[in-house]
């Protein structure tokens, strides 16, 4: 349980960094959406790792892939059912792997309108969990 705690820690300390860089003001949008799609980057490997290492404590042996992860953590009930979780991967995969800034523009708007209250969501859903 060890490791499932320093994960959720890092969780939580990511999220923490995502919602502080859509908070704050910086000299142009573009350096804004750069600033919260980096911090969505850390914060999705970040969630997808707590997920496995809870999976892992919980006895379900998943691949390391982030969408198998979030697949078996779907079935194991520890998210909805929707494939939200799984478009979120996609996005960030996206974000790291190729850089167009239309594209760029398009998943900033999503981590603002969607992906950042998922993860806040979540986080307080395992919280009230957790007690």
């Amino acid at each position: 349980m060890e490791k499932v705690n320093y994960k959720y820690e890092q969780l939580q300390n990511a999220y923490g960094r995502l919602a502080e860089a859509l908070s704050l003001d910086f000299p142009t949008p573009a350096t804004k959406a750069d600033s919260v799609i980096q911090r969505f980057e850390f914060t999705t490997e970040l969630f997808w790792k707590f997920l496995k290492a809870l999976l892992d404590f919980k006895g379900v042996i998943v691949n390391a892939s982030p969408v198998d992860v979030i697949r078996a953590a779907k079935a194991a009930g520890l998210l909805a059912a929707d494939d939200k979780w799984i478009t979120l991967v996609h996005d960030r995969n996206i974000t790291s792997h190729t850089y167009d800034d239309a594209q760029a523009m398009a998943i900033y708007e999503k981590i603002k309108d969607l992906y950042a209250n998922m993860f806040k969501q979540f986080i307080e859903s395992y919280e009230r969990a957790s007690r």
